[in-house]
C-alpha cells in the first residue's frame, strides 16, 4: 500500500472470516474463487495488470502460481523440508521458477541450497511482531504457561496436553491457557483455561502478561 499498491487476497471459502476480523485492513479486496478455472482467471488477470504475487502455503494453488504470473515470491512460513523425497522434488522444481523466495532463518536457507535452489532468490527475514500490541507490561508476579495460536491439527496441542499432565504431577497448581481460535477439537483437561479468540489488544496482552512460560509444539514450524 505504502509504494501504491492495491492488496488482493485470493482465498477459497474464507473471504467471511477475513473479512469479520475486527483488524482487518478494508483496503483489502478478497476475491473468494468457487473453482480452479475462476483461480487461474483470477491469477492471470491480475498478472496483466502488473501484480506482484505472494504465495505462501504447500498446496497446489500455490504451486501453480509461478507458471501463470510473471512477479511471484514464495513467502513461506513452515520450514521447507518435505516429509517425502517425492514432495521434496515438486517442490524444488517449482521453487525454481519463482522470482524470490522468502524463508525465516538461515539453517532454512541452507537447506534449499542444498536441495539446489538458487542462492540469489533465497531472502532471509524473520518473522516479527507489532512490539505496540505484544509488550511486556508486567515485571512483578508471572506464573503459569500459555499457547497462543489458532488450535489446529498441525500445532500438536495433544503433546502440550501430556506434558502439562507431567508437570502437574509435581506441580499441580499450574495451569495452561490457551488463546486463540479453535479449529481442531481438544478434550477438557483438568488445569487447562480456554480463552479463546481475543480480539481486544488490551485484554489479550493482559492475559499474556500473566503468564510466564510460551509453549509450542507444532510439527513442522520450526521457528
Amino acid at each position: 500500500k505504502q509504494m501504491g499498491f492495491k492488496p488482493y487476497a485470493i482465498v477459497w471459502n474464507g473471504k467471511a472470516a477475513m473479512e469479520n476480523d475486527p483488524h482487518f485492513d478494508k483496503d483489502i479486496t478478497v476475491i473468494d474463487y468457487k473453482n480452479i478455472f475462476q483461480y487461474v482467471v483470477d491469477i492471470i488477470k491480475l498478472s496483466l495488470q502488473g501484480a506482484v504475487f505472494y504465495a505462501a502455503s504447500y498446496e497446489w494453488q500455490s504451486f501453480i502460481v509461478p507458471f501463470l504470473a510473471r512477479n511471484t515470491i514464495f513467502v513461506g512460513h513452515t520450514q521447507p523440508k518435505r516429509k517425502t523425497a517425492f514432495r521434496q522434488k515438486i517442490q524444488n522444481f517449482v521453487f525454481k521458477f519463482y522470482k524470490a523466495l522468502r524463508f525465516v532463518n538461515d539453517a532454512e536457507r541452507d537447506f534449499l541450497i542444498e536441495q539446489g535452489t538458487d542462492p540469489k532468490k533465497i531472502h532471509v527475514a524473520p518473522l516479527v511482531v507489532s512490539q505496540e500490541v505484544y509488550k511486556l507490561t508486567n515485571t512483578g508476579e508471572r506464573k503459569d504457561l500459555v499457547y497462543f495460536g489458532y488450535i489446529t491439527l498441525k500445532k500438536n496441542l495433544a503433546t502440550i496436553l501430556k506434558a502439562l499432565e507431567i508437570v502437574r504431577q509435581t506441580h499441580p497448581d499450574t495451569k495452561l491457557h490457551v488463546v486463540g481460535k479453535v479449529r481442531d477439537e481438544f478434550p477438557q483437561t483438568e488445569g487447562v483455561i480456554r480463552h479463546g479468540y481475543v480480539a481486544d489488544y488490551d485484554e489479550l496482552v493482559k492475559i499474556m502478561n500473566s503468564t510466564l512460560i510460551f509453549v509450542n509444539s507444532s510439527i513442522d514450524e520450526g521457528q
